[in-house]
């Protein structure tokens, strides 16, 4: 029998899911000539709702948990928006926003509640285990970086129980570049000094940043 990830037992993963479904098949009847405009934007913001849940799930911190889901919950905002044009185009009637627009709502909503809880749960004191956190599975370990150090760039440590993400966040000075306590700076990253990391972004693994720039969302 196959594994079911945590993702896949959530109720607002899996209204996700049936939305996506749903966007497929009202995309299918959109004129040829909108296969790269209205139907690849309302599929692509269709899967990005799914996607983020899931992806959020992964996340060891309850405040980058809570980053994604509002992700998910922009992305099914921007699916209404996209589905009310594809009505007002004439593409598909009124009947389907009566059927699409509740399903939106209901997800809305739980979204909503899904964040708070998430948040709620970040205000909570951590509870320390001895002198270290207890390490990840490895399945869900952050990957290493093989990126040499050079040029006052900086690598984050691959280590997540000496230096987490939300070490990077909260400290303005962090590795001597300054990070957005909404943006997340995975370990293996290198970060040059006097750099900026703004609302929102996500910073992988391997990935480097010279010194003195300005990175946003």
């Amino acid at each position: 029998m196959a594994y079911t990830f945590y993702f896949e037992k959530l109720e607002v993963w899996q209204l996700a899911r049936k939305l996506v479904g749903y966007v497929y098949e009202l995309s299918r009847n959109f004129p040829g000539e909108e296969k790269y405009g209205l139907t690849s934007q309302m599929r692509r913001a269709a899967v990005s709702v799914a996607s983020n849940i899931a992806e959020g799930c992964s996340r060891k911190s309850s405040r980058d948990q809570a980053h994604f889901t509002q992700l998910a919950y922009s992305s099914l905002m921007e699916l209404l928006s996209h589905l009310l044009l594809a009505v007002e185009l004439k593409f598909t009637d009124s009947r389907e926003e009566a059927k699409f627009r509740p399903m939106v709502e209901e997800l809305a909503n739980k979204l909503n509640a899904l964040r708070n809880t998430q948040l709620d749960r970040a205000s909570e004191p951590e509870v320390h285990y001895g002198t270290e956190s207890p390490p990840l599975p490895p399945t869900l370990a952050p990957l290493e970086s093989s990126n040499p150090q050079s040029d006052g760039l900086r690598a984050a440590s691959p280590n997540p129980q000496s230096e987490s993400r939300r070490e990077a966040s909260s400290n303005p000075q962090y590795q001597g570049y300054w990070v957005h306590e909404s943006a997340i700076i995975d370990p293996g990253a290198a970060i040059g000094k006097g750099t900026k990391i703004w609302h929102f972004c996500h910073v992988m693994p391997g990935a480097v940043i010279g010194q003195n720039c300005s990175l946003g969302q």
